[in-house]
C-alpha cells in the first residue's frame, strides 16, 4: 500500500496526498451533464422552471470544491461547454444554437449568464472574504503574506480595515486578475 495514492477525503472532496483531484473534477462534470441531459429530456417544466433548475443546481455543484482544486484548462473548456448546453436545453434551443446568445453581456443582446469561471472567481473570493473577516491568525497569515509581494497593485479585501491596502492576492502563485482574464480571451 502506498500512502500517498490512498484516497482521502478532505471536507468530503475525494483527493490524495499527491493533490490529484481527478475525481473531484469528474464527479463535478458527470453531475453538470445529468442536469443538461434532464434539461433535455423533460417536457412538463416550463422555461423559467428549467432556469431555476439551472440557477439552483449548477452553480452548487460547482462552488463548493472550485476553489480548493486545481482545474485545468481542459475540463474547465468541457464543463463551460456543457453549462451552455445546458442552458439550451432550458430554452428549448438546438445544438446549432451559438454560444455568444449566452455569453454576450445584455446592452449586447446577450443573456449574460453566470459561467463556471464566473462560479469559480466567486467562489474563492468568498472564501478570501471569510478569511479575512475573522480576527485571528489567518487574517494575520494572509496580510502578512501580501505584504511581502510590494511590486503587486494594491488592492482593500472585503472586510479589511478602511484605508488598509493590501497587494492584489494570490498574484504571487501566478494567478491572473479578472481585468487581465479578459484581456488575455480577446
Amino acid at each position: 500500500m502506498v500512502h500517498e495514492k490512498t484516497p482521502i477525503r478532505l471536507l468530503g472532496i475525494p483527493d490524495n496526498m499527491w493533490l490529484e483531484a481527478k475525481p473531484q473534477r469528474h464527479k463535478v462534470i458527470d453531475s453538470v451533464i445529468e442536469v443538461a441531459a434532464y434539461l433535455f429530456k423533460i417536457d412538463n417544466l416550463r422555461i423559467d422552471q428549467r432556469l431555476k433548475v439551472i440557477s439552483m443546481c449548477l452553480p452548487s455543484l460547482f462552488c463548493f470544491s472550485a476553489p480548493l482544486i486545481d482545474w485545468p484548462l481542459s475540463n474547465l473548456k468541457l464543463l463551460t461547454a456543457v453549462w451552455i448546453r445546458a442552458y439550451k436545453n432550458a430554452w428549448n434551443l438546438g445544438k446549432g444554437t451559438a454560444n455568444c446568445l449566452f455569453t454576450f453581456p445584455r446592452d449586447k443582446g446577450g443573456l449574460q449568464v453566470k459561467l463556471p469561471l464566473g462560479t469559480l472567481f466567486t467562489s474563492v473570493w468568498g472564501n478570501l472574504e471569510r478569511c479575512n473577516q475573522l480576527d485571528d491568525d489567518t487574517r494575520q497569515m494572509l496580510a502578512l503574506c501580501y505584504r511581502r509581494h510590494p511590486a503587486n497593485a494594491s488592492l482593500v479585501l472585503p472586510g479589511s480595515p478602511a484605508g488598509e491596502q493590501m497587494p492584489r492576492p494570490l498574484r504571487a502563485s501566478g494567478c491572473l486578475t479578472a481585468l487581465e482574464l479578459e484581456g488575455s480571451k480577446r
